[in-house]
């Protein structure tokens, strides 16, 4: 099998340290086993001293400090499966046989076969790879305080994002440097500083410095990746911001009587949805009224809303990477805040609350062109929003849980919001009220043993596979949901060429029809055991194929271009509705 490396995108996205700890421990009675080692700087080869070591096993952790000579050990272990995670400030975060250090790769199972066994290991400990550059505008003058941001993409419901990993500012020379970079792909980009071309007191400057995805191209699809591997320096990557008229954008939002509507978000976003380098919100005034100043040219779409939505904040904040501060104008998702708090931290500095919307709940969308220079004018007209009923169904001999113990919930695909879950009610009805038009998936909570979810229904389609259409011009009320008491199961080991235990790695499974790519139900992945086994529980029957990888991130499976690549060397397995299926798999 071949080694398969791809990079995928993630807001801030970021990436988890933990590893899977290892599972079923053999028994026995207080062991005289070792584990000993030497952790080494991967790029010079000198011993890394004061080096924190942990020890996983099932029984607890033990931490360790590297000595002088990089050495530590573990004494009086039991026999069983361990695993092993360095660090150190200034280093990768590193598991013991990870292939890809400083991401959530798996590592490597060190086993411990009999009670006075003795491991020795060597650890290297990356810095990781670097890139730096200079960002200049169009006349070749160092841009001062630009944004540099390292991002990778993210593929979630088929829909690819553009995730920030880190993020810096030029000095007055418009150097940038980024380090302790895990080998990804990576995409690189810069956007001018506030005040690159300072406002007078007439109004805004007409022209401004719009953003550049690296080698000096205008979106982020367009953006060649910089790759890099384990500890790769890659300098001169220099960015130019070219400078360009700005437009603006003003409007009306009215409700469907044509009357103007106070305090509703109106939102402008690159109708590219890859795209990740403009974006602002603002709410309505008492007559209906909002402006967008300075906009660079482009296609967006506009959309306003007066819906609550619990998982929606409207913040005007700073967010605070290492020494660095910038200030974000947007929206975003208690999910995507979630995840920025990984990165740095978020220090609110002033609230932006809505000015209290009392205007009935709608919302409207459209698409607009900005060109420089000039001023674009709309008329969003709020539409009701809608609600989205149906039935859930208990199908098999098993005694049904209570309905109301059900909770479902519907997640857009593009924005990571929805609106509130509901529970079921007592006869199996549930009602969800205020949904945004747009595309949703489908989930539960709450079903416990036997039962799981087999499909969701509306309009004769199993919308678990192609997810549900909320029109503008009418309610969904035919989304009848059934639980089962049976399962799909898919499970076998794995060997290498010698006919031993292929730990390390990863096995996917996934439809052979690429149409089934973007469902949340059907693409999967697990990581080997230590004895090289894997199991899939609550697969859908159908057509599927397996693969088993090397390297492999969180994630990364969710990319159709990554699947495709698995195809050729991908074994085809079908599954019958309840069947429970052995695959074993052989690899290089």
């Amino acid at each position: 099998m071949h080694k398969v490396v791809t990079a995928v995108a993630l807001a801030f996205a970021l990436t988890s340290q933990q590893q899977q700890q290892p599972r079923d421990l053999l028994p026995g009675t207080p062991g005289t086993g070792r584990i000993a080692g030497t952790v080494v700087d991967a790029e010079s080869g000198r011993s890394v001293r004061f080096a924190k070591v942990t020890l996983m096993s099932s029984m607890d952790d033990r931490e360790a400090v590297t000595d002088e000579g990089g050495a530590f050990s573990f004494d009086s272990l039991k026999p069983g499966h361990y695993r092993l995670q360095v660090s150190k400030p200034g280093y990768l975060e590193t598991a013991y046989g990870q292939a890809r250090p400083g991401t959530d790769t798996p590592g490597k199972d060190i086993l411990l076969a009999g009670r006075a066994a003795v491991v020795t290991i060597v650890v290297p400990l990356s810095h990781g790879g670097s890139i730096s550059g200079v960002v200049r505008d169009e006349r070749g003058d160092p841009a001062f305080q630009a944004m540099v941001t390292v991002s990778r993409w993210l593929t979630s419901f088929g829909v690819r994002r553009l995730m920030p990993v880190d993020a810096t500012t030029t000095d007055e020379r418009g150097i940038y440097r980024f380090s302790r970079l895990p080998p990804r792909d990576y995409v690189l980009s810069a956007s001018p500083s506030d005040d690159a071309v300072p406002d007078t007191k007439d109004g805004p400057h007409p022209f401004g410095f719009a953003s550049s995805f690296y080698p000096g191209v205008p979106t982020a699809t367009a953006a060649e990746p910089v790759s890099l591997r384990l500890g790769e320096q890659k300098s001169g990557m220099d960015l130019q911001l070219p400078l360009v008229a700005l437009g603006r954008v003003s409007g009306t939002v009215v409700d469907g009587n044509g009357r103007p509507v106070n305090g509703a978000m109106v939102t402008v976003l690159p109708k590219d949805a890859d795209s990740t380098d403009f974006s602002q919100s603002t709410h309505t005034d008492k007559n209906g009224r909002f402006l967008f100043e300075k906009v660079l040219p482009g296609a967006y779409t506009m959309t306003a809303s007066t819906i609550p939505d619990q998982d929606r904040i409207a913040f005007h904040g700073r967010l605070k990477l290492d020494s660095t501060h910038f200030e974000v104008t947007t929206r975003l998702f208690s999910k995507e805040l979630k995840e920025i708090r990984g990165v740095g931290t978020y220090s609110p500095v002033d609230t932006d609350p809505s000015p209290g919307v009392v205007e009935p709940p709608g919302s409207a969308s459209s698409d607009l062109t900005v060109a420089g220079g000039g001023e674009t004018n709309s008329t969003l007209t709020l539409e009701p929003p809608r609600k989205v009923a149906g039935r859930l169904i208990f199908e098999g001999p098993s005694k049904p849980q209570p309905a109301k113990d059900i909770r479902v919930e519907m997640l857009t695909i593009l924005i990571n919001g929805g609106p509130p879950g509901v529970n079921v009610n007592d006869d199996g009805t549930f009602e969800l009220t205020n949904v945004v038009p747009g595309r949703y998936s489908i989930t539960i909570g709450g079903a416990t043993a036997p039962w799981s979810l087999a499909s969701a229904t509306s309009g004769g389609v199993d919308v678990l596979d192609f997810f549900l259409d909320v029109p503008r011009d009418r309610d969904v009320r035919d989304l009848t949901i059934t639980l089962r008491d049976r399962y799909t199961e898919l499970t076998g080991s794995v060997v290498d060429g010698a006919g031993q235990p292929a730990g390390e790695r990863t096995v996917v499974v996934f439809p052979s029809d690429e149409r089934l790519w973007a469902g949340a139900h059907r693409v999967d992945a697990d990581n080997l055991l230590a004895d090289g086994t894997y199991v899939f529980r609550d697969l859908r029957p159908g057509r599927y194929l397996v693969a088993v990888v090397d390297g492999v991130e969180h994630g990364e499976w969710l990319d159709p271009n990554f699947l495709r690549r698995l195809v050729p060397a991908a074994v085809p397995v079908t599954l019958g509705d309840g069947e429970r299926k052995v695959q074993d798999l052989r690899v290089r």
